[in-house]
């Protein structure tokens, strides 16, 4: 007769066989978590840096040149290019024109690099 394995015989996993779930909430409390960890704070700017986006600002609006825009996010910056058309002083953003008639409304305080082409 074969000796018959049960959870507490050596060599046997099975006392452990059910920590290999996950159970759904810890997964996601998991993954929110990982996810948290790659957020970054928004950059602060000393006061010659932000004469230097100003003056590329103007410089884009005058001479209606295109731009390369490098836009603030919490999980990654993003880019994005075309022409800039207005500055609404009052809300702090730009318009940016990325097509005929496409255009974007991006905060100032959103933009890290602005590079004109």
């Amino acid at each position: 007769m074969k000796n018959k394995e049960t959870k507490l015989s050596n060599g046997s996993n099975k006392l452990f066989e059910g920590s290999r779930f996950i159970m759904p909430q810890h997964r996601e409390a998991a993954v929110i978590a990982a996810r948290e960890e790659l957020r970054q704070s928004r950059p602060l700017f000393d006061e010659q840096r932000i004469q230097d986006l100003s003056y590329a600002i103007n410089e884009a609006i005058n001479e209606r040149s295109q731009v390369n825009i490098s836009i603030f996010g919490e999980f990654g910056n993003t880019e994005e290019q075309g022409w800039i058309s207005r500055i609404d002083q009052l809300k702090h953003q730009i318009r940016l024109e990325t097509g005929d008639r496409d255009f974007e409304w991006i905060k100032l305080e959103d933009i890290v690099d602005i590079q004109v082409r």
